[in-house]
This record gives C-alpha cells, sequence and structure tokens, in this order.
C-alpha cells in the first residue's frame, strides 16, 4: 500500500518526530530516543494522553473500589461482618487521583527530558510530508509516528449540546456523584461509568441503541452484564432512539426515547455521554499524502501509511481502541521504522487481541466473535458452560458468569470470551492459545488449578461441538 513519497530534504533536525504523548506516541518516543536518534514529541493536549490521566487508569481504580465494596457485602453471606459498608465518594475521588499519579504521568515531562526527547507542546499541522508546524516552530522529521489518539463521540442529538451533558473527564473529577445519571452509550466506558455511579448511589439509567450491551461483543455478553447490572439496580434500556433532551424549569434534564418501540421520557440530574471513541485527525494529513476516512489513518501490516515514511498507531487508526494494543502498535512501529526492507518488518497480528473491562464480574474477550465468524461465513464449533457449575464458585459466593470457547473445524481456538471475577487474567491464557495455534485437546490438556476459575476452560473444552 505505501507509494513513494516526494523527495525528502537534504537535512532533517530529527530522526523522528511523534505525534501524541499517551500510551502509542510515548513509548515509541522514548525507546526511539533510547536507540539513538533524534526525537521530538508533539502533545496538544494532555501529557501523557487520555488513558493515564482520564480514562483507563481513573475509571479502573474506582471499578476496583466498586469491587472491593463488593466483596465486603458478599462475605456476609460467608460469615465476614464488618458492619455497613458503603462507598465514600471523596475518599474514592482520592485514592482514583493517587492511582494517576503513580503512574508516573504527572512527572513524565521530566522522564521524556531524561530519555533524550525533545517536547513540544502545541497541535502539529503537517505542511508537507516532512515537515510539521507546531505553534511558530517548523520540524522536519525523517520519519513520523502519528499517535494523536481518539476524542468522545457526540452523537446529533436534538437540544443535546444546549442542555449540556458530561463525559467521562468530568464524571470522575465531580465533588459529589449526582442524585440521577442517564448514560449515552453501553458499551465499555458506559458500563463502566454505569457501574460506578450505581455504587456511589445515583440513579442510573444506561441506553444502548443496539439491541444488548458490549455491541462489539458476542449477545450472550451484554445479555448476561444486563442481567447483572438489573439486579444492582442499573436501568438497563436497549434498541434505543433518542429524540431529543431539554432543560426543565427545575434544572433537571428530559431525554424522550424510545426502547423498543416503548416511549419514554426520563428525568434526571444529569446527562453522560459515552456513544463511542471517534479518531483524532485534524492534522492537515492531506499536505502529507496520508490517507484516511472518518474510521481513522489507512496502515499496512506494518502500520505504514500511504506516505511510506510515516507511521500511524493506536486508536488513531480507527481498530479496536484499546491501550496495550496501541503500546503493541508503538513497539513494532519503531521496530519497523528502522528496517529497510520488507522482509525484516513485523506485521502487526490481529489473531487474538484481548478486550477486558474490569466489571464485577469482570468481562473479557479475544480473537473472533461468534458474530464475526458467522459475517465471513466461516465454519466453527462453540461450548459455553456457565461458571456456577465450579467448585471456586461455590467457594467464592459467586455464580454470575460464563466461558465460551470458539473453535474451527479442525479444533484450532479462534476467539472465546470470559464473565468471571477473574477473567482479564484468564483470558491470556486463552489469548496464548489462540496466538501458538493451540487445538482444543491441548488446551484441555494443559492442566488448570483445582479449584481455580480456569477450570472452565476444561469443562468448555469438553463440550465443544
Amino acid at each position: 500500500m505505501p507509494k513513494t513519497s516526494p523527495r525528502p530534504p537534504v537535512q532533517f533536525e530529527f530522526d523522528l518526530i511523534c505525534i501524541g504523548s499517551g500510551s502509542a506516541g510515548g513509548s515509541a518516543a522514548v525507546a526511539a530516543a533510547r536507540s539513538g536518534l533524534r526525537v521530538a514529541m508533539v502533545e496538544g493536549s494532555t501529557l501523557g494522553g487520555e488513558s493515564a490521566n482520564y480514562s483507563c487508569v481513573p475509571v479502573n481504580a474506582l471499578l476496583q473500589v466498586v469491587s472491593d465494596l463488593e466483596t465486603a457485602r458478599n462475605g456476609f453471606a460467608a460469615g465476614v461482618d464488618a458492619g455497613r459498608v458503603s462507598l465514600n465518594w471523596e475518599k474514592a475521588l482520592a485514592f482514583k487521583n493517587d492511582c494517576v499519579k503513580s503512574t508516573g504521568v504527572p512527572d513524565s515531562a521530566n522522564a521524556f527530558s531524561a530519555a533524550g526527547v525533545e517536547l513540544l507542546t502545541g497541535f502539529a499541522q503537517f505542511v508537507d510530508p516532512w515537515t510539521i508546524n507546531v505553534g511558530s516552530r517548523q520540524l522536519t522529521g525523517r520519519k513520523t509516528i502519528i499517535a494523536t489518539g481518539s476524542t468522545t463521540h457526540v452523537p446529533p442529538i436534538e437540544g443535546l449540546e444546549k442542555c449540556g451533558f458530561i463525559t467521562f473527564k468530568e464524571a470522575l473529577s465531580r465533588p459529589r456523584p449526582p442524585a440521577s445519571l442517564f448514560i449515552i452509550g453501553g458499551g465499555t466506558t458506559g458500563c463502566a461509568l454505569a457501574e460506578i455511579f450505581n455504587a456511589a448511589a445515583s440513579r442510573v439509567c444506561l441506553a444502548e441503541a443496539a439491541e444488548h450491551l458490549l455491541p462489539r461483543e458476542d449477545p450472550e455478553v451484554g445479555q448476561v452484564v444486563e442481567e447483572i447490572f438489573k439486579t444492582k439496580g442499573v436501568n438497563v434500556l436497549t434498541t434505543v432512539q433518542i429524540g431529543g433532551v431539554k432543560l426543565r424549569d427545575d434544572g433537571q434534564k428530559e431525554i424522550a426515547l424510545t426502547a423498543k418501540g416503548e416511549v419514554k421520557n426520563i428525568i434526571v440530574e444529569e446527562i453522560l455521554v459515552a456513544a463511542g471513541r471517534i479518531p483524532r485527525l485534524d492534522l492537515n494529513l492531506q499536505a502529507a499524502g496520508v490517507q484516511f476516512d472518518d474510521a481513522g489513518i489507512k496502515v499496512n501490516r506494518f502500520l505504514e501509511t500511504t506516505a511510506n515514511h510515516i507511521y500511524a498507531v493506536g486508536d488513531v487508526i480507527g481498530h479496536d481502541m484499546l491501550t496495550h494494543l496501541a503500546a503493541q502498535h508503538s513497539r513494532l512501529a519503531v521496530h519497523n521504522l528502522g528496517q529497510a526492507k520488507a522482509k525484516d518488518k513485523l506485521g502487526f497480528d490481529y489473531a487474538a487481541v484481548s478486550r477486558y473491562l474490569a466489571l464485577t464480574p469482570e468481562v473479557a474477550a479475544t480473537g473472533l466473535t461468534e458474530t464475526e465468524l458467522r459475517q465471513q461465513g466461516l465454519p466453527y464449533m462453540r461450548a459455553m458452560v456457565p461458571v456456577h457449575g465450579l467448585i471456586r464458585s461455590r467457594l467464592s459466593n459467586r455464580r454470575a458468569g460464563f466461558v465460551k470457547l470458539l473453535c474451527a473445524p479442525d479444533g484450532r481456538l479462534v476467539g472465546g470470551s470470559v464473565i468471571a471475577p477473574s477473567a482479564g487474567e484468564m483470558i491470556s491464557q486463552l489469548s496464548l492459545a489462540i496466538n501458538a495455534g493451540m487445538g482444543v485437546n491441548e488446551f484441555k490438556n494443559n492442566l488448570k488449578p483445582f479449584t481455580s476459575w480456569s477450570e472452565a476452560f476444561n469443562l468448555a473444552c469438553q463440550k465443544i461441538r
């Protein structure tokens, strides 16, 4: 796919320019600088990116608080008497802030400088394939990595902008949780925030346009999460169409919608938009000869754009928007930009990219979904077993969840999903098996510890059909 770029300048100020300082751009800049390259990094927003500052780290810190709360409550049935337990919002926010500080992000400017990276603050704009303006500064780079990430998608709902809304950034810094909250979007962010604010005693309504929550995954995943949410008191609406939003005289916000054809009017204190993410593409990419569309920048398997010296990594290419995926992209891009021959470059393999959401219980998946197998017309076999039959389920007094395995007709594992208290750790076993080309029998013969959640994998292997 890469095509020949225009003739480069005779001299370059930098060997590499990284646009973006998050999990992809920041790690790429440091790795390249440590290898001896002259590196500049451009950041137009928050140093360290959204994942560490606003989304993954803060959200997962608060989800851990919720998990601890539910563990304490769950212990009552087993004889643990800790008195009344509840979530203290002020202390939870302090814990969240400490977690962000522990990542080193607040001191990342010094870390980048110590690694030999020159940091420039401002928004990057391509002048040509080799030249980038950052404010009044003009840079030239032999290679460029675009790692600008993504931003919240705000759906075009009548009255929403006028009425006002918050995103996860504002939600997780509020001095108090809202008394009532309407969340637009039942994907990973929407579900995570529903879990957090429900535990903080907000009256939560979670609305998803698709037929089930977590529409990236197979229907069973979203359906089980919906059932669990309902037992916790979350009002879940699916197949939702929002007609409009208005601000009432009493300061409350009213949402007019239909859910599965039923007309509803919902009144809340606050509206939170979590309707997905869109790539940040405002870089004058046309001047660089980089092709893109609304879904993101076009890259080949080596993460090269249509300008063969420019790479794009992370959310900006529009694949699964995952922090660990962006970090792996950056490692491959740094390797590939130093290789002159295609045979020495590393291509990215999406066969077993794990996806994880730290709800209680946790949700994780990897590889292909059953929906994707059907859409691609690929034959497959499957098995799904509930976790309540496990000894670990009885010992921990946690019954909700399942393990689902998908394999090709020859028995080779191609995907799966897990809802269980340790799903985030379990899914790595399955990802490793898929990447190794392991079959069901090989995976089953890999011993799983007695009384562990992983025993569910062996039960599923025995039922593959």
